[in-house]
Parts: C-alpha cells; structure tokens; sequence
C-alpha cells in the first residue's frame, strides 16, 4: 500500500512539472511574440494588448510648434499620438496616459499648431482605463470623411499657391508678414454665421470667417514661407453702444519677425 501511495505522488509531481513547463514554454513564446512581461501576462489571461497610435518618423522634432515645446517628455509623447491619429483621421486613438481630461486639452494644442486639420472640430469624447493595461481612448470629432477632406484640400492647395505667387521668396520678413495680412483683409469678409468660421475652410473657400478662421489662414500662410506664427486665444475687451467695455473670446497671431515677436490681428 505504501508504494502504490508513493507512485501516486510522483505522478501528481510529475503531471505538476509538465504543466508548469508547458506554461514556461508559452511564456517564452508569447514573450518572444509580444516583446514585454505585461503583454504576455495579457495573453496568458485571454486579452489582446492595446495598440497604441503609431508615430511616423516624419513627426520628430517641432522646433517651430509653440503648444508642443510648453509640454514635458511625457505629455509630447501623447501629443505626437494625437496628431498622427488626426492626421490619419483615425476613429479611435490609444494614447499613453490616463488623464482623459488632459488628453483633450492636448488636442486642442494640436490643433493650435496645425492649421491644416481642418476635418477636426476641436471636440474629442476620452475615456481612461486601468489595469494591466493604462491608457486613454479617444474618439475625435470630425467634420468631414476622408473623401471630403481629400476634396478641400485641393481646393485650399490652389488658393494657397495663388496667394503665395505674389510674394517674392527673397522679401523680408516684413513684407511677408504684410503681404499675407492684406491677403486675407481683402480676400475675406467677417461673417460670424460663415460655415467653417472656426478652420481655414472659411478664409481659402468659402471667403468668410471670424477671428478663429482668420488667426488659422494667418499662421498656414505664414508657415509655408518659413516664418514662426503661432495661434493665440484669449478675451478681448470691446465698446458697445451702452457705452459699456464688454470681454468676448477673440483669437489673433504671435509673429517672428526679423527676430523679435510681434502680436498681428488680422480680424
């Protein structure tokens, strides 16, 4: 009877080592698969690992992007997400943090340096999650399809490259900064019911705009020559007949010119 108890437990142990050695040999496999501890973990308990918004080489290094340089290492890193994933008019972007309130702030500082994404309204709906896994997903508000946008790019590319014909590359920083502000003055009307009045659409299209659209067809402009013009938001203090100085949300231009900064107030 002792033997018999005895072979007992060494089947037990030795079904106990095959196991454990079949789960020592998955572990190896998925690691090699997956790369990382928390991804094979992930695995190992039946859920996939989240696919963060993959940055292309062509981001790198903004030297020229005001809203960029004010943010540390980590919050760049989610910024960078952010814009890869509007540019590529993704539905759902993964980001590294789990601060979804912090997320869509940094959105809006993408969209402060890039004029060009018309297709997105600003507006963004993140949620955080915790776990194994920590990230934010966030689902931006688009204006347009891909098709659309596709489109209006076209049609923005051929009123840029009217515009730009006027100037000479070799004008000073001045004259460019003068020539692009007259542009848009005498090109676009003010009209606060215009379609688009918040993105460039309004100023190379449709040729009515308020201050956002005005402040954002500045700083394109400015841009493609090479000039440093960031978009600024703020409140501005304005006389009505009641005699009165009512604050109203304005947004105008911080300009380089000939090495100092200068405010320019198209609208």
């Amino acid at each position: 009877m002792e033997k018999k108890k005895k072979r007992r437990r060494h089947r037990g142990l030795g079904f106990l080592i095959l196991v454990m050695g079949v789960l020592i040999v998955c572990g190896v496999y998925q690691y090699r698969e997956y790369g990382n501890i928390k991804d094979v973990m992930l695995k190992l308990i039946g859920q996939d690992p989240v696919i963060y918004q993959h940055v292309s080489e062509e981001i790198g290094e903004m030297d020229g992007k005001f809203y960029y340089q004010q943010l540390s290492e980590e919050e760049q890193t989610v910024y960078q997400e952010l814009l890869q994933g509007l540019l590529e008019h993704v539905e759902q972007i993964h980001v590294h943090s789990q601060k979804p309130e912090r997320v869509n702030e940094l959105l809006v500082y993408v969209l402060n340096d890039y004029p060009e994404i018309f297709w997105s309204d600003g507006t963004a709906s993140s949620t955080a999650y915790s776990g194994l896994q920590n990230y934010t997903s966030v689902m931006p508000g688009y204006l347009y399809t891909k098709e659309e946008c596709e489109k209006k790019k076209t049609q923005i590319d051929m009123e840029v490259s009217e515009c730009l014909s006027g100037i000479s590359e070799n004008a000073s920083d001045y004259e460019k900064i003068l020539y692009d502000y007259e542009y848009i003055v005498n090109q676009v009307d003010y009209d606060d019911a215009a379609e688009d009045n918040q993105n460039i659409c309004s100023v190379f299209i449709g040729k009515k705009s308020v201050c956002a659209g005005y402040s954002k067809a500045m700083q394109y402009l400015m841009e493609k020559q090479g000039l440093f013009c960031t978009y600024v938001t703020g409140e501005v203090t304005e006389s009505f007949s009641d005699g009165e100085g009512h604050k109203i949300p304005h947004a105008w231009n911080l300009v380089k010119c000939d090495g100092d900064y200068y405010y320019v107030d198209v609208t």
